[in-house]
């Protein structure tokens, strides 16, 4: 809980945040990584934005960004060049 007594959360993954003691602003995020990752959010949507985008549907906060994969077996992996580096 905060200095008005209430529990704030994460503006990122909605976890608990520590209390806030002390001066200065209380924190947003729980990680510095999540802070980063809502900047990025933020900073492409103005980008997508004055590029023209009307709206993007998703939720960046999912573990999962791939599309399902169909079911059956996963597809062959193709073996590496002679020569290449990875």
């Amino acid at each position: 809980m905060g200095k008005t007594g209430r529990i704030r959360w994460c503006e990122w993954c909605g976890d608990p945040l520590p209390e806030h003691q002390g001066p200065g602003r209380p924190r947003r995020y729980c990680r510095d990584s999540h802070k980063a990752l809502a900047y990025q959010l933020r900073r492409d949507a103005r980008l997508l934005q004055a590029m023209g985008v009307a709206e993007i549907r998703c939720d960046v906060r999912t573990q999962d960004h791939a599309p399902p994969r169909p079911p059956g077996p996963p597809p062959p992996v193709a073996e590496p060049k002679q020569g290449s580096l990875f």
